[in-house]
């Protein structure tokens, strides 16, 4: 079972996407490299460049990332649903977990609204286990409590007014 984590609320957040990691031939050539350089660059390989869909992503760019987490805004939410009924959800991915909860709560002080933070095991349904840490700031403690070491046991959802 996956663990999802979520921020959830009737207030629109701005997404934080790290740039992507793999690539296709095209966005290859929009970054620079020449065809001529991936011909000799992956000569010795067990493929043909020439034989790839240059629109398929194949190709691994190992690139810094300059988020340590990132937000995407989900838009069919499935077990998240289930448990809140608010307008916005947000997957957040912790890339950086040493800088994650400075970095987070420095992104949350740009928003003065009500939110919601979730972690719940996905596709599985378990209100009747639902912790619920409220909170008028958000601290690291608060944050660590939330997604804190006991993964499995039970969902969780801290509520920012």
């Amino acid at each position: 079972m996956s663990i999802g984590l979520y921020l959830v609320s009737n207030h629109y957040f701005n997404e934080q996407r790290n740039p992507p990691s793999f690539y296709s031939l095209k966005e290859l050539a929009e970054l620079g490299y020449t065809s001529d350089f991936l011909k000799e660059h992956f000569k010795n390989w067990f493929f043909e460049i020439d034989t790839i869909d240059p629109n398929e992503k194949v190709f691994y760019l190992e690139r810094e990332q300059p988020f340590s987490f990132e937000l995407l805004r989900d838009t069919e939410p499935q077990t998240i649903a289930n448990y809140t009924q608010k307008k916005y959800y947000y997957e957040i991915i912790i890339n950086q977990p040493r800088e994650f909860y400075a970095d987070f709560i420095a992104y949350l002080t740009n928003y003065d609204c009500s939110y919601e933070l979730w972690k719940i095991g996905e596709g599985k349904f378990d209100p009747d286990n639902l912790q619920v840490v409220d909170t008028w700031e958000v601290s690291e403690k608060w944050l660590a409590e939330i997604i804190g070491e006991e993964t499995y046991l039970y969902p969780k959802m801290g509520s920012i007014w």
